[in-house]
């Protein structure tokens, strides 16, 4: 019997098995497919996936592989409307990065097979069956896996959520949209821009793959009768979208394609991510439009929330209570990301001349702001993301500024390096913010369990770390695997950090002590 067994050989699944490897799960991964898909499906990977591809040693090959989406330009059109520059976020990855999809899984089937394990393909799913100690899988084939646990993330159709029972809430969106992969003769603009025209009563939206002329076109083709049946796309419906939306006829041509699709836009949320020993992550637990590019990142985040806890329970050194807190802290963030690209979607859908007119007078106010381009390239990045409210895994003792319990950890200068660099992502990591006294003692922290970095003036000459702490007193501050902050406190709250990590861990006692005493 495997430990883990995880349903489907996406980035969601794929980054599962990566980081449930790194912590010495054994594992397998299945997929209906009978290999790797070709087509490039989602696109971007945001700046909190990159630091979590990174992590698991992915983001090398991705970042050299990739290209930066550093705005998007609005057209009516020729002429340009508004222009959204994206402002650098704070981290080591200031830009999103555009990678077609198969590309990103190729890399991370590298990384998966560095580690141990394959994808087994032509593996379809036909129930699942749990007991009190474990799991069956019934392929289609006949056959059974049996597994300790099993990790749906067999995308929006998933057959993992269908068979444990759990209701996929939501609704369709009326819109209907072309989606194709096109080699395009398209002029003007930034190189590294997207380019939406918003003419019209239809959107079309144009997005750069690569430096030889490929985009990613997607427009709407929402007939006025719900019940008109859309034809298949083909070069030429796009030829004349293009002639009727973008620059005006004859300025843009289409040279050929490697894919075209036609897509329904929904948004749906699993009732719950959780069921028994069964979890759901990605699609299979999420699905809502692809504007903003989310959708794969969301799944993405899933997973590296997810594996590190499951890890901990399966190798018996966290306790089964931290299985738990996957659904109280992705579920409520996963709708707040929906929420978010419902408006825009919703923007996007605005057909009336006179809405149309309202729309850009919205962009052209707005995006002229650096405030206001700055808070949604943080938003869309996923840096702002937080665990703050509803789960113990977030303390915070005392009132102190800065990032508090249940946000990103954030990075910075670390003697000749950076935290990032220097922290073990298969740990958690304490931060100890000191003065020249030296680091406090401490008693009762597991060094195989926990990573004790003291931040002193002389790993931290200029205070750069310190202030992005707001730790000008000293500080406590322990990261999660995961790179999100769950303890912080001053370093006097040494007991309160015991009791916490007694929480997490299964052979700590359940009134925990950390012991410390403040260096000078």
């Amino acid at each position: 019997m495997t430990e883990v067994l995880v349903v489907g050989a996406g980035p969601t699944g794929l980054v599962t098995a990566i980081q449930l490897r790194r912590f010495g799960v054994a594992c397998r991964v299945i997929d209906r497919a009978d290999g790797p898909a070709t087509t490039s499906r989602a696109l971007g990977c945001h700046a909190r996936t990159l630091e979590a591809l990174a992590d698991l040693g992915a983001a090398g090959p991705l970042v050299r592989a990739s290209r930066p989406l550093r705005g998007a330009t609005y057209y009516r059109g020729e002429r340009p409307v508004a222009r959204m520059i994206w402002e650098p976020v704070d981290g080591p990855f200031p830009y999103p990065l555009v990678l077609p999809q198969a590309e990103l899984e190729a890399i991370l089937r590298a990384r998966l097979a560095e580690l141990g394990a394959e994808v087994e393909w032509g593996r379809a799913l036909a129930d699942v069956r749990q007991g009190p100690d474990g799991v069956v899988a019934e392929l289609s084939d006949g056959t059974g896996v049996a597994a300790g646990w099993l990790v749906g993330c067999d995308g929006a159709r998933s057959r993992v959520r269908e068979a444990v029972g759990i209701a996929f809430v939501g609704a369709a969106y009326p819109e209907v949209y072309y989606l194709g992969d096109l080699a395009l003769d398209l002029r003007g603009g930034g190189v590294d821009d997207s380019r939406i025209w918003l003419g019209g009563e239809r959107a079309i939206l144009a997005i750069p793959l690569d430096d030889r002329g490929t985009w990613r076109v997607f427009a709407d083709v929402t007939p006025d009768d719900p019940y008109e049946r859309v034809p298949p796309p083909t070069l030429e419906v796009f030829q004349r979208l293009l002639d009727d939306r973008a620059f005006g006829p004859g300025k843009v041509r289409v040279l050929g394609s490697t894919w075209l699709s036609t897509f329904r836009l929904q948004r749906r949320q699993a009732e719950r991510y959780r069921e028994g020993r069964v979890f759901l992550a990605g699609d299979a637990a999420h699905a809502f439009p692809p504007f903003g590019g989310q959708g794969m990142n969301t799944g993405i985040q899933d997973a590296y929330n997810l594996a590190w806890k499951l890890a901990a329970v399966v190798r018996g050194w966290g306790r089964p209570e931290l299985l738990d807190t996957y659904h109280v802290e992705r579920h409520p963030a996963c709708a707040r990301v929906i929420h978010t690209v419902d408006r825009s979607t919703r923007l996007l859908g605005w057909r009336h001349p006179l809405a149309g007119r309202a729309r850009e007078l919205l962009l052209r106010t707005f995006l002229r702001s650096r405030v206001f381009c700055r808070a949604i390239c943080r938003r869309s990045s996923g840096l702002a993301l937080h665990y703050r409210q509803g789960t113990w895994l977030s303390v915070q003792v005392g009132r102190t500024r800065g990032p508090r319990a249940g946000d990103r950890a954030p990075d910075g200068p670390l003697g000749d390096g950076r935290l990032f660099a220097a922290r073990d992502g298969t740990r958690f990591t304490l931060l100890l913010f000191v003065g020249a006294g030296g680091p406090p003692t401490l008693a009762g922290v597991d060094p195989a369990r926990v990573q004790v970095l003291p931040i002193t003036p002389a790993r931290d000459p200029d205070g750069a770390l310190r202030r992005r702490y707001a730790a000008g007193r000293g500080a406590l501050v322990l990261v999660r695997p995961d790179g999100y902050i769950g303890f912080r406190g001053e370093l006097s709250a040494g007991a309160a950090l015991g009791r916490y990590l007694a929480r997490i861990f299964a052979d700590a006692p359940v009134r925990g002590r950390v012991a410390a005493a403040a260096g000078g």
